[in-house]
């Protein structure tokens, strides 16, 4: 095990749509999961932090959601503030990124429970290869 062996709490999120069609419909050329490692130690206080901010920036939705952002100056200062407070957290990144068009020629990753399972597997697999202990809180993937 590495010097990160220990129980973590990972939060993951993803961007993107799993369809291999780049370009078809706004469909991105990438596909990207992040994850936030927070160890089990530091979570009590990750949660003062998150609520902080939710409190202060994100009062009206109650959770902190992106897409409800507005694309203004005011949606840019929220932004800004909540990340300036969250950099308080004691936390570890990591992200996968995956480049759609080099994976046209796969036909079974054209399916998309299969494109979501794979690379699902490939970032379980660094938490087990990583940490003794990992819960990991994922959003759900993709649309209905």
């Amino acid at each position: 095990m590495s010097d990160y062996s220990k129980t973590v709490h990972v939060y993951v999120d993803e961007y993107g749509t799993p369809d291999l069609e780049i370009g078809k419909g706004g469909n991105e050329d990438y596909f990207i999961y992040t994850a936030v490692v927070i160890s089990k130690e530091d979570i009590e206080e990750a949660n003062r932090v998150y609520y902080k901010v939710v409190e202060d920036d994100f009062q009206q939705q109650g959770y902190i959601k992106s897409a409800h952002i507005p694309n203004n100056k005011n949606g840019y200062a929220r932004t800004i503030n909540a990340l300036t407070t969250l950099k308080e957290l004691k936390h570890h990144v990591f992200a996968l990124i995956v480049d759609k068009a080099s994976f046209s020629k796969h036909k079974g990753l054209s399916i998309k429970q299969v494109f979501i399972k794979y690379f699902q597997r490939l970032l379980a697999e660094h938490f087990y290869n990583t940490y003794d202990e990992f819960h990991i809180f994922a959003d759900r993937t993709g649309g209905s």
